[in-house]
């Protein structure tokens, strides 16, 4: 069906409500249209908080049905990113595939077999899980908590993995001023712009950094362009004005942040008790302006200072505000300036109103983490919330859901970049085989020439599971026909900052096309065909019950907390 052709609805015409289960991790519900088995058209879904779609989500009629989708399993038969393949049958490919899981696992270790999958929060993503926990593999993490700048700094931030950092700055009833840092919200992620939207439309600003006019600088009060991969020196430049006129927050920062905690200057860590006491424990140590000295951060009846430098017990210490305020001060609002390209008096009449502005909120898009350390650039974006303030302390995950807590066991998991090391050093242990699902690694994971020359020959099997030919999949020794998510059943849930609430079942709208084979389906029947028959009759039964336990279900902290 061409690209823009207007569908109109017939009587008779079967209407499906299923969702959207792609990558933003919103899971939006839609209603897709079926018409003699075809699907015509989708539209938003009445649900709460997705009364909108995206552009990719109206047109996905246009992918389901592209000439160029994989339509039956492959094997390569030329070089490896030659072109070069044989139709195989499903039996073929599955028998070439447990083949050499068992070949790879006894003559390395199953660990060294390593499985990714990236499409986010569904039962069918966490079936990999099951499997690579039941063969005792290696889940690669390609994005997200593996090494994703905007998740890695929020670990920093915050203390934890989260997927979540930016609700602490973007979970506000009614902000009075709303900073987009690189992203196109209108065009992008309909639940980040409609909560802007409906704070302009109470009174709100809206300023957007962004390097390029967008839909969403159209729709803003101001729009600073500024120089691509600087973000990190106009927050500190925005600090620097912040601090020089004593708009921070000090009683945020004191009570909700480390900013009072003691700095080593030896070794730039922070000073626990057990530094300067024998018996000490691993608390942080503060100076207490009540005995001018040093007491763990808890110690009954102190009163702790955010500023100075400190000697303890012979060790050099300075506060880690002290700290903050020292690198702020050289940027001077000049000095920003020439950095980023945004003029000087702009940047200081953007610190004032954005610290004088509460609450007001900070919404972090991609484009100021694509670029050499953006990790840093993110963690400027959250200090400038938290020494100013505008911050909401409540938790924002969507729900608990206990992802890891596996019956089949947990496999060991693998950050994307020390996944690179593991090929080509092995370390910790050799990586030698990938299976690749709904995820392109090597356009999607950083050095695309490195994953090409260096860790490619290295892996002795490749297997990718997929709807097109990509750039990881051309490259397979064994290629698998992935359905769309309109034929196939799933259950999904929230995983994007500012989603919903709801689990949602995804309804199969029609049969799946071709040859294609759904991914818990293809997994199911590795399983199968190799040592888990058994198991694997318990996996999806498992998996809905991890997902949706009953109330007398004692909770558990996931592995990530413990």
């Amino acid at each position: 069906m061409p690209l823009g052709r207007k569908v109109r609805i017939r009587p008779g015409d079967t209407v499906v409500r299923t969702v959207c289960p792609d990558d933003c991790g919103q899971n939006c519900g839609i209603l897709a249209h079926v018409r003699n088995g075809m699907l015509v058209k989708v539209e938003p879904g009445d649900f709460p908080g997705t009364s909108h779609i995206c552009q990719r989500c109206l047109t996905s009629v246009e992918y389901v049905y592209h000439p160029d989708r994989l339509k039956y399993p492959l094997k390569r038969v030329g070089e490896r990113g030659e072109g070069k393949w044989k139709r195989i049958s499903w039996d073929e490919a599955l028998d070439i595939i447990v083949d050499r899981l068992r070949e790879i696992s006894n003559a390395y270790g199953s660990k060294s077999f390593g499985w990714t999958y990236s499409q986010p929060a569904t039962v069918g993503s966490d079936a990999t899980l099951e499997l690579a926990s039941a063969y005792g593999g290696t889940y690669i993490m390609p994005t997200g908590t593996g090494d994703s700048a905007t998740v890695c700094a929020d670990i920093v931030s915050y203390g934890s993995p989260m997927f979540f950092g930016e609700s602490y700055t973007m979970h506000f009833d009614k902000p009075s001023f709303c900073l987009i840092w690189g992203g196109n919200f209108t065009d992008t992620d309909h639940n980040r712009w409609l909560r802007i939207r409906d704070a302009k439309e109470s009174g709100a600003r809206v300023v957007v950094i962004d390097p390029t006019f967008t839909t969403t600088v159209s729709k803003a009060d101001e729009w600073l362009p500024i120089r691509p991969g600087t973000d990190a020196a106009l927050a500190l430049g925005m600090m620097n004005i912040i601090l020089s006129r004593g708009l921070h927050d000090a009683s945020f920062l004191m009570n909700h942040t480390v900013g009072p905690f003691l700095v080593r200057g030896d070794n730039a860590l922070f000073l626990r008790e057990k530094d300067v006491v024998s018996d000490g424990s691993e608390k942080y140590m503060v100076w207490d302006t009540q005995t001018d000295s040093a007491k763990a951060y808890d110690a009954p009846g102190i009163s702790p200072t955010l500023n100075g430098n400190y000697c303890v017990s012979g060790i050099d210490c300075k506060t880690a505000f002290q700290l903050l305020a020292e690198a702020a001060e050289q940027y001077p609002p000049e000095k920003a300036s020439e950095i980023t390209e945004i003029p000087a008096d702009t940047i200081t009449r953007l610190a004032i109103e954005y610290a004088t502005s509460k609450p007001a909120a900070s919404f972090r898009g991609h484009g100021i983490q694509r670029t050499f350390h953006g990790d840093n650039s993110i963690r400027a974006v959250n200090t400038l919330a938290a020494v100013t303030g505008n911050m909401t302390l409540e938790g924002h995950e969507s729900f608990e859901l206990n992802f890891w807590d596996y019956t089949l066991g947990v496999p060991d998991f693998m950050p994307l970049l020390p996944m690179y090391e593991a090929i080509l050093t092995g370390d910790p242990y050799p990586i030698k085989a990938l299976w690749i699902g709904r995820h392109s690694t090597l356009n999607q994971g950083p050095n695309y020439n490195k994953f090409t020359r260096e860790l490619i020959p290295r892996l002795e099997f490749i297997v990718v599971a997929d709807l097109f030919m990509t750039a990881s999949a051309q490259y397979a020794d064994v290629l698998l026909p992935v359905c769309s998510h309109f034929e196939c059943a799933n259950l999904t849930f929230p995983a994007g900052v500012g989603a919903h609430n709801y689990l949602q079942l995804q309804k199969k709208v029609i049969e799946p096309l071709y040859e294609s084979k759904s991914d818990f389906d293809m997994l199911a029947l590795v399983a199968k065909k190799w040592v888990f028959r058994d198991v694997w009759t318990r996996v999806l039964k498992n998996l809905l019950n991890l997902h949706l336990p009953p109330a007398t279900r004692p909770r558990r902290e996931s592995h990530w907390r413990s």
